[in-house]
């Protein structure tokens, strides 16, 4: 190889190396801001995806308090609401027949009445001392054996309040009182 050769192949190697490094330099460049790019735009991705997100969260809370506040209208109010009608008409009945003086025909329906409700919450398993309806079934209990059932359903009734206790002292002045009360009066 010639002395000349020599330095044209290091002045093209030197050419090729400078080339080589500022090539690297722009692809270098290039590289950081295609991923500057990319890393902004999965950064945007990602966060449309969260608002995304967000938004059906949203739209599915609303479509539940909706559906919820429907059954519960359907299902729960509006069945309370056909129950006061319901009462409000027997409680009509049962006023006009009082003051038509048919005494005995509306304390028969009440005492009917009264044997239903005794035996539906009577299956109530479980009934806690404290519990409402374990004190209404003792106040049925106690009217019960001033005034037994004479209906058909009488025995169903005392077998529901054969272990419920009967009340032996009152300290009040309700209408279940004051007919016990009179009953031992008129027994004495």
């Amino acid at each position: 190889m010639l002395p000349n050769q020599r330095l044209d192949t290091d002045a093209a190697s030197a050419a090729r190396v400078s080339f080589s490094l500022y090539g690297n330099h722009i692809h270098n460049s290039w590289v950081r801001e295609t991923s500057g790019r990319l890393k902004m735009s999965v950064a945007k991705g990602k966060l449309g995806l969260v608002v995304l997100l967000f938004i059906i969260f949203i739209v599915g809370c609303l479509v539940g308090l909706g559906t919820s506040s429907y059954l519960y209208y359907r299902h729960v109010f509006s069945k309370r609401l056909d129950r006061n009608a319901t009462d409000l008409g027997e409680q009509i009945n049962t006023v006009s027949r009082l003051r038509l003086g048919e005494i005995d025909g509306v304390i028969n329906d009440l005492e009917m009445s009264i044997d239903g409700n005794i035996r539906s919450v009577a299956l109530t398993p479980h009934i806690p001392r404290t519990d409402y309806r374990y004190k209404a079934l003792r106040a049925a209990k106690t009217y019960r054996e001033i005034y037994p059932s004479k209906s058909e359903k009488a025995s169903q009734v005392n077998e529901a309040l054969r272990e419920i206790p009967k009340i032996d002292s009152f300290k009040c002045e309700s209408p279940l009182c004051r007919l016990v009360d009179r009953v031992k009066d008129e027994a004495e």
